[in-house]
């Protein structure tokens, strides 16, 4: 009889630990979840400034056609990429093409605005505005990746802790994919004006 009670909590034990590891585990994908949306927000929030920006250049620009045609075209690539992701933030090629987009947007962007800092001065009240926004826009973008990829390892490390392993497998608890830190160092030098 004394087994049978010692087998009975031994067994009550186990499910508790089991409950509770699937419950740090779905609370850390929520988390990563929720950095990635943060991160998409502020993503979005630059994509809608870039027409602006770019209509605001317009003017100043006139001879840099091509390179206004290109911000254009990275926007419209990485908000395609962006949305994909979005849509399946466990495929990994999808989070690399986001990463891959994003930082070709970055670089064309800042571009841009080297050119139009070279240029000519940026005197419209405007455009001012605009590149105010987009600096506060990039650092929400630098913060939100660092939060999502903190997230990601967070989530990842208790993931492969064993035996906290075996809940991830039977309950198919996907690894997340971290943002390459390469593209997050290209993201930090894009230029932008001083005023």
């Amino acid at each position: 009889m004394t087994a049978w009670i010692a087998a009975g909590v031994l067994a009550l034990l186990l499910l508790f630990w089991g409950v509770g590891a699937y419950r740090r585990l779905g609370s850390l994908r929520r988390r990563v979840g929720q950095a990635f949306r943060a991160l998409d927000v502020c993503l979005k929030r630059r994509y809608d400034l870039a027409p602006a920006l770019v209509e605001a250049a317009n003017g100043a620009m006139k001879q840099q056609r091509e390179l206004l045609e290109a911000v254009v075209g990275a926007r419209n690539r990485a908000l395609e990429a962006n949305t994909a992701a979005v849509a399946n933030m466990n495929d990994k090629s999808a989070m690399q093409r986001m990463a891959l987009t994003e930082g070709e947007f970055a670089r064309v962007l800042g571009h841009m605005l080297e050119a139009w800092n070279e240029g000519a001065a940026v005197d419209n009240g405007a455009a001012m505005s605009i590149l105010e926004n987009l600096r506060a826009v990039e650092s929400g973008i630098a913060f939100a990746r660092h939060t999502y990829n903190e997230s990601v390892e967070q989530y990842n490390e208790s993931r492969g802790l064993f035996p906290r392993s075996v809940i991830a497998v039977v309950f198919a608890f996907t690894p997340a994919f971290p943002l390459p830190i390469a593209e997050i160092r290209e993201r930090h030098d894009t230029v932008l004006p001083l005023g």
